[in-house]
């Protein structure tokens, strides 16, 4: 029986030392990881000042988990969610915006346990 991986070249034969893996998985590779943070600024179409912590874990609240902060408005995006929530903001250059979104949600959070 033929294994399905080696029945295609490799997409990256042709790519350059430095971009080689040199630990087992695809994205432990510093090369790999150093591409992820420029293809970052892809999906930045709100003009954010960008900070993000190198890590790509999609698990909340663990020691790997990838957060991605804005220096000037303060919001703050996971990793796992960059594809769909880092294009819907816009900066505004000042953290007041990203405070009323947490007092708003603080705010209804309030509501909701008095209600229930």
């Amino acid at each position: 029986r033929r294994v399905k991986t080696t029945s295609r070249p490799c997409a990256r034969r042709d790519a350059p030392q430095r971009e080689w893996l040199d630990k087992p998985g695809f994205w432990r590779n510093e090369a790999r990881i150093e591409d992820a943070h420029e293809d970052l600024q892809k999906y930045n179409t709100g003009g954010h000042d960008l900070v993000w912590n190198g890590c790509i874990g999609k698990t909340p609240f663990r020691k790997d988990e990838g957060i991605i902060r804005c220096k000037r408005c303060r919001q703050r995006w996971y990793w796992a969610q960059r594809v769909n929530n880092l294009p819907r903001t816009t900066c505004s250059g000042s953290p007041d915006a990203a405070r009323a979104e947490v007092t708003k949600g603080r705010e209804g959070v309030a509501m909701w346990m008095a209600r229930n």
